[in-house]
C-alpha cells in the first residue's frame, strides 16, 4: 500500500503492512495489491509479502551493468518495462530480457517466452498492457491454484507509441512562436506601407487641388506604396467605407444560399437608447485600419 509511511522500516514496504494485509483478508477480498514506495538495487522485500510479484520499471536505469545491481530482476515473477514511447527503450528492453536471461539461466528462451513486458501505460488498450494482464491472470492461476477468466484478447507484438505530435513535429510550438512573429512582423511592414500609402495619396491630393504643381514622380510613389500592400489589404481598404457603413445601419442583411439573414446591430436599453453591438474605430490613417484589422477586425473576419 503506497500511501503507508514507510519512515523506520528501512525498507520500500511500511513497517505496517503485515497487519494491514491481515486486515483487508479478514475483509474476503479475493485480490489485493501491494504498490511499495518505490525501490532501490537492493529492496526486494516486496516478495516476503506477496504471492506474485510484478517489477516495474523505465529505460532509465543507466548503463546495462546497472541491471546487475537491481534484486526484483532475481525474484520478480513478471517485469514490465515502462513507457517504451521513449528515445531508447527498444535498447533498454534488450538489455533487461539479456539480464533475466542470465540471472535464471535461460540462454535458450526466446524474447516471447520471457515474462519481461514492454509497456505504454498512459495509452489505450496497449498491446504491451494487455498482454501483461494477461499473464498476470496465468501467473494468479497457476500460483493459486485458481479458475480466473477475462475475455480480453491481448493481441501479439509489443506497443507501438500512438503519438499525438509525430516525432518530426516535435518542435511544433517552436514553428507557432515562429508563425505568430512572423504574422506580427508582416502587420508591421504592411501598417507602415499603408501609412505611406495614405500620407502620399493626401499629399497628391491637397497639391492638385492647390496649385498647378508636377506630381508625376509623386504619383508613381503612390502607385509604389499601393503595390507594396498584400492584395488582401487593397481589398480591404476598398471595402472598409462599406464596412463601415453597414455596421452603423440597425440590421444588417446577409444572404447565404438565396437565404436571407438578418442580423440585430444594436441594443435597445430601458430608456430607449439604441447602442451599437459592435462599433468599428473611426480611423481614416490606411495605416491604423489595416494593423486593425489584421490584429482584431470585426465578428467573423
Amino acid at each position: 500500500m503506497r500511501s503507508l509511511a514507510t519512515r523506520d522500516s528501512r525498507s520500500e514496504l511500511s513497517a505496517a503492512i503485515r497487519e494491514a494485509l491481515d486486515v483487508l483478508k479478514a475483509a474476503g477480498y479475493d485480490l489485493i495489491i501491494v504498490e511499495t514506495s518505490g525501490i532501490g538495487q537492493g529492496d526486494a522485500g516486496s516478495i516476503d509479502v506477496c504471492d506474485l510479484s510484478l517489477y516495474v520499471m523505465t529505460s532509465e536505469f543507466g548503463a546495462p551493468t546497472q541491471l546487475e545491481k537491481i534484486d526484483m530482476l532475481d525474484f520478480a515473477d513478471l517485469i514490465a518495462l515502462n513507457k517504451m514511447e521513449k528515445r531508447g527503450a527498444e535498447d533498454a528492453l534488450r538489455n533487461v530480457r539479456k539480464q533475466y536471461r542470465r540471472n535464471r539461466h535461460l540462454f535458450g528462451a526466446a524474447d516471447e517466452e520471457l515474462p519481461v513486458y514492454g509497456t505504454i501505460a498512459s495509452q489505450f488498450n496497449d498491446i504491451g498492457v494487455n498482454r501483461l494482464y494477461r499473464a498476470l491472470i496465468d501467473k494468479l492461476n497457476d500460483k493459486r491454484k485458481l479458475d480466473w477468466q477475462s475475455q480480453l484478447v491481448a493481441g501479439e507484438g509489443q506497443s507501438i507509441a500512438q503519438q499525438i505530435i509525430p516525432p518530426e513535429q516535435v518542435s511544433y510550438l517552436a514553428e507557432i512562436t515562429h508563425t505568430a512573429r512572423a504574422y506580427g512582423k508582416k502587420v508591421k511592414e504592411q501598417t507602415e506601407i499603408g501609412r505611406q500609402f495614405y500620407q502620399l495619396s493626401g499629399t497628391r491630393a491637397l497639391l492638385s487641388e492647390k496649385c498647378d504643381c508636377q506630381v508625376a514622380e509623386l504619383e508613381t510613389l503612390v502607385e509604389q506604396s499601393e503595390n507594396a500592400l498584400s492584395e488582401e489589404n487593397r481589398k480591404l481598404l476598398q471595402k472598409w467605407p462599406e464596412l463601415k457603413k453597414a455596421y452603423r445601419e440597425e440590421v444588417m442583411i446577409t444572404k447565404v444560399r438565396d437565404k436571407e439573414i438578418r442580423t440585430e446591430l444594436t441594443t435597445t436599453t430601458l430608456s430607449g437608447t439604441r447602442i451599437p453591438k459592435v462599433c468599428l474605430p473611426d480611423f481614416a490613417d490606411y495605416g491604423e485600419i489595416i494593423r486593425w484589422c489584421m490584429k482584431e477586425n470585426a465578428p467573423g473576419f
